[in-house]
């Protein structure tokens, strides 16, 4: 719900004046939320996030450590079927560096293999401190299971799987 900048100050200014917190900042992202989201926000002394910006249940958020610099690397389409893609990321990810907090992405398409896509996930773990991971259109093929398993089985499976490996 994506509203006017100027509206939405105005709506900002006034809930900070309800809330007597006039002296709390809302995020940036603030613009997509609700005059209620916003309120609670507020009402909290900004430690109440909407529940979709919140941390995943069972999953903490992780604070960088200060003095660390983050350092975000994308990858995807690693089709780690093949050994010599699968020996490349064991072999190539870059080294970590000291003073710094490493994030991989992982737009998906890693196997449609759940062993293979549990090592290769393992394998992002050991070398990244926060691994994200969306599945692509192969982690959910079901052309191996068994009959009347569909795709919202496999990425239930998959995501079981993410959370096995401490895998966002």
């Amino acid at each position: 719900m994506l509203r006017d900048p100027f509206e939405h100050a105005a709506l900002v200014q006034r809930i900070q004046s309800e809330c007597f917190a006039e002296d709390i900042e809302p995020p940036a992202d603030s613009l997509g939320w609700t005059e209620e989201e916003l309120h609670a926000f507020f009402e909290s002394g900004g430690d109440e996030l909407p529940l979709r910006f919140a941390e995943t249940p069972g999953v903490p958020v992780r604070i960088i450590p200060a003095g660390m610099r983050a350092r975000v690397f994308v990858i995807s389409d690693m089709h780690c079927d093949h050994p010599q893609n699968f020996g490349w990321i064991q072999q190539r990810l870059p080294a970590s560096s000291s003073g710094c907090f490493d994030v991989c992405v992982c737009c998906g398409d890693v196997s449609d293999n759940l062993g293979v896509l549990r090592q290769a996930l393992g394998v992002l773990r050991a070398r990244f401190d926060e691994v994200f991971f969306t599945p692509g259109n192969h982690e959910l093929w079901v052309r191996k299971e068994p009959p009347g398993t569909t795709s919202l089985d496999r990425i239930e499976t998959v995501r079981r799987l993410c959370q096995e490996k401490r895998v966002r």
